[in-house]
């Protein structure tokens, strides 16, 4: 979405979902992962300052609130945890910045 001409911004959303988990239970010995990995939330800007390609600057942040398939992987061998190991998984977050000079 441009905001200005010198300034885009944009939004993506993304559910993610394992097709088959198979191979994962196999790879990490585990039983019954879920098929569910989370919903990916972003939201960030391109700054143009010449107007051109010359000069970019890219920034922006992105969340994971993960899912049941991505608890089942990060808390398989909880028995006896206190309160168990997932419990209350967090939202992972990150934030990125990037400029190009292009000449």
């Amino acid at each position: 979405m441009d905001v200005t001409p010198k300034l885009r911004g944009f939004v993506n959303y993304n559910y993610l979902r394992f097709n088959r988990t198979e191979a994962i239970e196999l790879a990490l010995f585990q039983n019954r992962i879920r098929h569910e990995i989370g919903h990916d939330l972003g939201v960030g800007f391109i700054y143009r300052p010449l107007l051109n390609e010359n000069i970019v600057l890219i920034g922006g942040a992105s969340g994971l609130r993960p899912g049941r398939g991505f608890t089942d992987i990060y808390s398989s061998n909880c028995t006896g945890a206190p309160q168990g190991c997932g419990a209350g998984t967090p939202t992972l977050w990150s934030a990125f910045v990037t400029l190009k000079f292009v000449y």
